[in-house]
């Protein structure tokens, strides 16, 4: 990033990425999921498919942009935000 600068003497400013947190899959991610998805009648063993208990059931459906999503609620803004910027992330296993 530097460099890409032209190696400036950039001393005088601050230049913190501010938006460098990633939402943590088991602390953030997974509990949106868990209340919101993986509840009776959706997105449980024997119910829709695919059903969203693991990591990687969850990411793979994620990073489609399920958009039609929770069926019977919606998420709020902030829990969009954190579910997209997670998967803008990488969707981190964190």
């Amino acid at each position: 990033m530097w460099i890409e600068q032209g190696t400036l003497n950039l001393s005088q400013f601050d230049t913190t990425d501010t938006n460098t947190t990633v939402s943590s899959f088991q602390t953030e991610i997974k509990p949106i999921v868990d209340a919101n998805c993986a509840v009776s009648g959706c997105h449980v063993s024997n119910a829709q498919s695919p059903p969203l208990a693991s990591y990687t059931e969850i990411k793979n459906k994620a990073t489609t942009g399920a958009t039609s999503m929770p069926k019977n609620g919606t998420l709020t803004a902030q829990q969009i935000k954190l579910i997209a910027d997670w998967v803008d992330a990488g969707s981190p296993n964190n």
